[in-house]
C-alpha cells in the first residue's frame, strides 16, 4: 500500500489449511507503518480482502487474530464485517489475551487450530 507515494504496509487474505492440506479458512491480516495509522488504509484493505475471499470461496470463513493489547486491529476487523467469536488466554504469549474475529461461526475443528497459533 502506498500513502503519498510511500510504501506504508500490506494486507489482505491468505488461505490457511487446517487438516490434510484442505483450506479451512481465509486469514485476514494487515501490517501498516505508524505513519499510516488512522488513515483508514487498514480498514480499506481489510474490506477488500474480505470481499475477495467471499468472491473466490464464499463457503470458507474469513478469520482475523489479534491481541487485546492491540484494540485498533480488532476495530478494523469489525469494520470489515467480522465479529468476535473467541477471547481467551494466548497459549504462546504468556499473560496476553487472544481475540479471534470471523465472518461467521466456525466449527471447533477450525477454531481450535487458530487458537493454538496464539
Amino acid at each position: 500500500m502506498l500513502l503519498d507515494g510511500v510504501f506504508v504496509g500490506l494486507g489482505g487474505v491468505m488461505p490457511r489449511d487446517v487438516v490434510d492440506g484442505r483450506v479451512g479458512y481465509w486469514n485476514l491480516g494487515f501490517r501498516l507503518s505508524p505513519a499510516a495509522w488512522g488513515s483508514g488504509l487498514a480498514t480499506w484493505v481489510a474490506r477488500l480482502g474480505v470481499a475477495a475471499a467471499h468472491a473466490h470461496s464464499p463457503h470458507t470463513p474469513v478469520v482475523a487474530r489479534s491481541l487485546t493489547t492491540n484494540p485498533a486491529s480488532a476495530r478494523v476487523s469489525e469494520k470489515a464485517g467480522l465479529r468476535k467469536i473467541y477471547e481467551g488466554p494466548s497459549v504462546l504469549r504468556d499473560g496476553l489475551v487472544l481475540v479471534v474475529h470471523a465472518d461467521r461461526t466456525v466449527p471447533a475443528s477450525v477454531l481450535d487450530p487458530i487458537v493454538a497459533l496464539g
